[in-house]
């Protein structure tokens, strides 16, 4: 959805579209097949934190930062995994070249 947008927004300044990739199924494939070293990494990383250890708020706090971490690295079981999974988020490559309607005064 994203892409649809930027595109609308190159071709009013001149643009034309020169084609598009989809790397979405590989990026999902790559998280799958990362998901154990990113776990044993995250866990790592957290155990560094003496926060993480200390009663009630510590694995409480543990929970938090593993998500957070995880969801921005769209780790499987994530919601921003999930949206890759469906299509609503997607790795798209678009290129775009400036096309014969583009002037100097647009840049």
């Amino acid at each position: 959805m994203y892409g649809i947008k930027q595109l609308n927004i190159y071709q009013k300044i001149g643009f034309d579209q020169c084609g598009e990739i989809n790397h979405t199924k590989g990026a999902i494939l790559a998280r799958d097949e990362d998901k154990e070293r990113v776990d044993m990494y995250v866990d790592y990383l957290l155990g560094n934190f003496p926060v993480m250890n200390v009663p009630y708020f510590g694995s409480k706090c543990h929970h938090v930062c593993d998500m957070l971490i995880k969801n921005f690295y769209r780790h499987p079981g994530t919601a921003l995994y999930k949206k890759m999974e469906t299509g609503y988020d997607s790795y798209m490559h678009l290129c775009n070249k400036k096309g014969a309607k583009a002037t100097q005064e647009m840049f």
